[in-house]
């Protein structure tokens, strides 16, 4: 009897042993990156691991992060899943400015764990409202007319500001930006427009005239 006991005892030991030997590893999809949290010492190793499978230590287990590009939406589109309407600010001479925008970005491998102990495993909306604050900022860099007229050159200005804000306190880079519409006051659209027919049709009848001082001579 007392060896079957100690059969049985050594039996459930093995058991246990191997599987905390078993819990002890995990693994990490080619699209994550990951920190070693110790729950026995409650603490984060600094050391990133990319893909592939390890051996952690016993409990421990991978904290994740996305390794790609994320995308970030404002918009005004019911079908797709946005992380808020389109963006309200004003232009540096008072008008009402309303546009949507979408951007990717990426977290740096290097600086995952100042990530973490910065903003925590729930990083993202903080990186969202970054996002707002520095595109409503940029918006009231320029003019109604500039912002109607030169829509590439506000986007590229959005893009630099968002990046390099994200680079030094998202500890994220921003490679990509879309400045997808700007919606200015009707009665402000329509004079641009205005103006931009009488413009073209200035030019036109002064190629005419060009045209038809050619003929003559």
């Amino acid at each position: 009897a007392m060896q079957l006991w100690l059969a049985s005892v050594i039996a459930v030991t093995i058991f246990q042993l191997l599987v905390l030997f078993v819990l002890s590893f995990d693994s990490l999809e080619y699209q994550e990156m990951g920190l070693n949290y110790s729950w026995m010492k409650e603490s984060v190793q600094k050391e990133p691991y990319t893909n592939g499978r390890y051996y952690l230590g016993l409990g421990n287990h991978f904290i994740k992060f996305p390794k790609v590009v994320q995308s970030v939406f404002f918009l005004d589109d019911a079908m797709i899943k946005t992380h808020g309407p389109s963006l309200t600010s004003r232009t540096h001479d008072g008008l009402n400015v309303r546009f949507e925008v979408s951007f990717q970005y990426k977290l740096k491998l290097a600086k995952v764990y100042n990530l973490f102990t910065t903003l925590g495993k729930r990083y993202e909306p903080t990186l969202v409202r970054m996002a707002i604050e520095q595109l409503t900022t940029a918006a009231t860099m320029h003019n109604a007319h500039f912002f109607f007229t030169n829509r590439t050159a506000v986007a590229e200005q959005m893009h630099d500001m968002l990046d390099s804000h994200f680079q030094k306190h998202a500890f994220a880079t921003v490679p990509f930006f879309q400045l997808r519409t700007v919606h200015l006051p009707l009665d402000f659209e329509n004079a641009i427009r205005e103006t931009q027919v009488k413009q073209q049709e200035i030019q036109i009848a002064e190629l005419q005239q060009k045209s038809n001082q050619v003929m003559f001579k």
